[in-house]
């Protein structure tokens, strides 16, 4: 447990998408762009502080070659964590 008595998950990662300050849609559009030049098996952080973003991921990854296998919403936005398939 981290110091304030929240569950700590740590999630090794290969790269970190900072999409904050963006607005859908966005941070879908350029992590679509991204993911072209990824090789199966990359985990990503990517972090967005839109309000429709967590949704759009959602939505997103259904038709994607990735899969989301963490959320957290922090104060600064949302971490999601994804595998590229």
């Amino acid at each position: 447990m981290g110091v304030d008595g929240r569950v700590v998950c740590v999630i090794q990662r290969d790269r970190t998408l900072d999409y904050r300050g963006l607005i859908c849609p966005l941070p879908i559009a350029k992590l679509s762009e991204e993911i072209r030049n990824v090789e199966p098996g990359t985990v990503l952080e990517v972090i967005a502080d839109d309000c429709a973003f967590e949704f759009d991921m959602r939505v997103w990854s259904q038709h994607s070659d990735c899969e989301i296998i963490y959320v957290a919403k922090e104060r600064d936005g949302v971490h999601m964590f994804i595998k590229v398939l």
